[in-house]
């Protein structure tokens, strides 16, 4: 009878001691053992998350509806929803928190990718963008985040060729992002993907160097590029609120990491009832980021939803196309009814 009480005491606390053994509990070990505080904590994420996954699906409606190609639109916006989603499932299984990170990260490569090609599309695609630019333009390499005290860095001429070769800077992060991704995947199921220990033979050090990286030279090729077009996109198309709403998602996730990184490596983030140190820093690292992106969501809502954006867009091939089909047709049916008659 003894042994029995004390086995059903075992299995129903998730004690202090055991919590600080490096050891994530799982989804039912956690809802088991969570204060109401803690129901109250994962009730308030869900419905930020649920108001920002509203947030986006009404966006997806209006730019459907407004717009000729509104599928870069919407793959840029999808970051503030994919962010907090799985920033979401990282907080009610924590044991998955590595994974969903190395997911949204690499989502996010594509989203830099597809908003530097937005760019091009409003000035009407690449085509029509060169043939109205005008001569003597230039390019200057003193932006932020990587060179704006290089005031001594020449300028280059705002050409097809110089103006590809920054867009490779932007392009780049699609696919470092992505691969780091699998290989980091591919290394924390082998269990020699560690985040949070800082240690020179740990890859997520080396992988974080090489993301972050990645990550800032894609925000240095967007700024070039949005100080060579402000001329003819800042006004008209909010050019830099646009880039203002991407960088919060991107800052916010890549500091807020790292800063609670730093506290869970200096001991100031211990262990709780619940989870190790490490375990707890990617908790609070979650929760931030589900709280962030419902309000980072409403500002890009606010700079992407305008209806003036889709005005230099090119006519999709396949309109077009029919377009040019029910001309020829109606021309067809009209030279029947009339065939004395010419048809221009």
């Amino acid at each position: 009878m003894g042994h029995s009480v004390e086995r059903q005491a075992d299995e129903a606390t998730f004690t202090l001691a055991e919590a600080c053994r490096n050891s994530t509990p799982t989804t039912d070990e956690l809802f088991s053992n969570l204060p109401k505080e803690g129901y109250v904590l994962v009730g308030i994420l869900s419905l930020f998350t649920f108001l920002t996954i509203v947030l986006f699906v009404e966006e997806i409606s209006f730019f459907c509806k407004y717009f000729r190609q509104p599928s870069r639109t919407i793959l840029v916006l999808a970051c503030f929803p994919v962010f907090s989603l799985t920033a979401l499932l990282g907080v009610v299984i924590p044991k998955s928190g590595t994974v969903v990170d190395l997911i949204a990260n690499g989502f996010f490569g594509t989203c830099m990718y597809n908003f530097g090609r937005l760019m091009s599309t409003y000035m009407g695609g690449q085509r029509r963008m060169w043939l109205d630019m005008k001569p003597h333009r230039t390019m200057s390499f003193s932006v932020l985040p990587c060179c704006c005290c290089c005031l001594c860095l020449p300028k280059a001429r705002l050409q097809e060729s110089n103006y590809n070769r920054v867009q490779w800077l932007i392009i780049q992060v699609a696919f470092v992002r992505p691969l780091l991704s699998l290989i980091a995947v591919a290394l924390w199921t082998n269990g020699s993907y560690n985040p949070g220990r800082f240690d020179s033979r740990n890859p997520h050090v080396h992988m974080t160097v090489i993301n972050v990286a990645s990550t800032m030279l894609a925000v240095y090729g967007l700024m070039v590029t949005k100080v060579a077009l402000t001329p003819d996109l800042g006004v008209s198309h909010r050019i830099s609120g646009k880039i203002f709403s991407v960088q919060l998602a991107l800052v916010s996730t890549i500091l807020s990491n790292v800063i609670i990184g730093i506290l869970v490596y200096n001991d100031v983030i211990t262990c709780g009832p619940l989870f190790p140190s490490r375990t707890r820093g990617e908790e609070i690292y979650h929760c931030v980021v589900v709280l962030l992106m419902l309000p980072f969501g409403l500002v890009g809502r606010r700079f992407f939803r305008c209806e003036s954006d889709d005005a230099s867009l090119p006519e999709r091939r396949g309109a077009t196309l029919v377009a040019s089909l029910c001309s020829v047709t109606a021309k067809k049916n009209q030279a029947s009814q009339f065939p004395g008659e010419t048809i221009i």
